[in-house]
């Protein structure tokens, strides 16, 4: 809306009236008139951006949970994989213990394949999450890389020493991984919960 030339002559008459009443009453409706054009204003340019910040959000959040999928299946692959090694050894530990049901060497020796490769996925993760800002959960993700990493390096220079460990290297080497694991569940608990602050963080800006 437009301030008109009557509103214009309006506001320098009442500078020589001496009825204030009228003189707030004028300026009242002169403010009440650029009030509506300013909001017709950011209306109509307002509208446009905001549903062009929607689509970037739509499509970040897309992104968001395309890096969860991968860094659920790079999760996966090393939580098994951790997870047979510490069965194994642990059994091993202990003579008294129950064996391991029919089929684990399998079991364990495919986990043991499917590690490696899975790491594919945790450099997707990362990526798409660098793509859009989401730097707190990508240090997540490249620290729960860093972990496993580690652990893959630990059990593989062990098994390549001791062909046939003791109960005393079993235990040993099955306490480590267990505190390896309890640490990659930690980094992974941190990376839900930043991947919620992100989304969070994001919706706001819409």
């Amino acid at each position: 809306m437009e301030i008109t030339f009557d509103q214009i002559k309006e506001l320098t008459e009442i500078f020589t009236s001496k009825d204030w009443v009228d003189y707030v009453t004028s300026i009242g409706n002169l403010i009440s008139s650029m009030a509506i054009a300013l909001l017709t204003f950011y209306i109509f340019f307002k509208t446009p951006n905001q549903t062009a910040r929607s689509k970037v959000y739509e499509k970040e959040v897309e992104l968001l949970y395309r890096a969860f999928d991968y860094f659920c299946l790079f999760s996966d692959a090393v939580g098994l994989y951790a997870s047979n090694k510490h069965r194994k050894y642990k059994t091993l530990r202990d003579l008294g213990s129950p064996p391991l049901e029919e089929g684990f060497v399998n079991k364990e020796k495919e986990s043991s394949e499917n590690v490696y490769p899975a790491f594919k996925e945790q450099n997707m993760a990362s990526s798409l999450l660098h793509s859009i800002g989401a730097l707190e959960p990508k240090k997540c993700v490249d620290s729960y890389k860093e972990k496993a990493v580690e652990l893959r390096k630990i059990i593989i220079n062990f098994e390549r020493i001791h062909k046939n460990p003791n109960t005393e290297k079993c235990r040993e080497i099955s306490d480590e991984i267990e505190k390896i694991r309890s640490e990659l569940d930690k980094i992974k608990n941190c990376f839900l919960n930043k991947i919620r602050e992100f989304k969070d963080e994001i919706k706001k800006q819409i």
